[in-house]
């Protein structure tokens, strides 16, 4: 009875225990499709792989990768995106990682 059963992740290790379920909680962060610029799903994974810090890059580009798309002054009221505005920023988009 026990060759019928579907292999396991998990044979032959004996000190390591693999859940194989589903976790509903995380699935809420994973994407249904790659972001634009990128072509596959190595090629995304690739990209966000990258580290950010100062460590491993030069202060420009650790700057670069880490600013906010939109810088506004404390306290200043933002007015909502008008259909011109939103098509003109979908022009204007930040560049994609390069390796």
């Amino acid at each position: 009875a026990e060759n019928n059963a579907p292999k396991r992740k998990d044979d032959g290790i004996s000190t390591v225990i693999i859940n194989e379920k589903r976790l509903k909680k995380t699935s809420k962060f994973q994407l249904s499709e790659i972001p634009y610029p990128y072509r596959s799903r190595e090629e995304y994974e690739r990209a966000i792989a990258g580290n950010i810090g100062q460590e491993w890059n030069t202060i420009h580009g650790t700057k670069e990768m880490s600013r906010p798309a939109v810088m506004v002054r404390a306290g200043k009221i933002i007015q909502p995106i008008t259909t011109k505005a939103k098509s003109k920023a979908n022009k204007q988009r930040r560049a994609p990682a390069k390796f």
